[in-house]
């Protein structure tokens, strides 16, 4: 891994976080909370709060939590409908962490059981600088003599 490749820390009101480092099998960084040892999707926590939170700070920078789309709402072609904004929120951002490009997202989901359902995943984009000279080289393009044989006979 190269610098900055260190935890990421985040909170949600007043209560703090930190999701470590992992490098991906195509060499990107990424960041999760709750790690493969608590659980590998999301964690249930007692609610500290009467509400939901509005806002994530990651990195001493604040992102608004906003509402969540329904299921299956970006692959139709009726109005997008939302998850009411009282049991569920996210943040989806693009920012910056030391060298690299990220992108954050992070829900939290009341639950009936009065709990709440938390995970948050931030990942490296752009180049990783770890693919192999192969990945990155563009591929050769016929020419057009070589075009016109073919397909011209000639």
């Amino acid at each position: 891994m190269s610098h900055n490749t260190g935890p990421i820390g985040f909170e949600i009101l007043g209560r703090s976080f930190v999701a470590p480092a992992s490098t991906t099998p195509s060499g990107k960084l990424s960041w999760k909370f709750p790690t493969g040892e608590e659980s590998t999707s999301g964690i249930e926590l007692d609610r500290w709060s009467d509400s939901l939170p509005s806002k994530l700070r990651v990195d001493d920078k604040e992102y608004d939590f906003g509402r969540v789309p329904r299921r299956g709402a970006a692959r139709s072609d009726k109005p997008a409908g939302f998850k009411p904004y009282n049991k569920a929120r996210e943040v989806r951002a693009k920012a910056s962490f030391g060298e690299h490009q990220i992108e954050i997202h992070c829900r939290v989901t009341a639950r009936k059981e009065g709990t709440w359902y938390l995970w948050f995943r931030a990942t490296q984009v752009g180049s990783s600088g770890s693919r192999p000279p192969s990945a990155t080289r563009p591929k050769k393009s016929a020419d057009s003599e070589s075009l016109n044989r073919k397909w011209l006979g000639g």
